[in-house]
């Protein structure tokens, strides 16, 4: 869409969920979407029975996963020298016995 210019002026929420959003694919979503005012990436493990982290209800943020839900604690396993980053939930609703990463 940025190809041809298109602008979509009637979405004003975007949702991802499974993969990162560069910082580079948001500003350009936030080109496409001149009205957008919540542009969410959803970090949640189909183990972990729902949404482990989301940014606030109307908020854009091309850095930030967000805030765990209440009743839920995170911690964050972050390498500046490994390909890949985890990150431990746990929450009173998920399974007895699981650790998630």
């Amino acid at each position: 869409m940025l190809r041809t210019n298109t602008c979509l002026e009637m979405v004003r929420k975007l949702l991802s969920g499974g993969s990162l959003v560069s910082e580079q694919l948001a500003r350009n979503a936030a080109k496409v979407f001149p009205n957008l005012i919540n542009l969410r990436c959803i970090y949640g493990l189909s183990e972990g029975m729902g949404i482990n982290c989301s940014p606030g209800v109307d908020e854009i943020n091309f850095t930030d996963i967000g805030v765990p839900p209440p009743n839920a604690q995170l911690k964050v396993n972050f390498s500046l020298t490994s390909d890949t980053n985890n990150f431990l939930v746990h929450v009173d609703h998920s399974l007895l016995g699981h650790a998630f990463a």
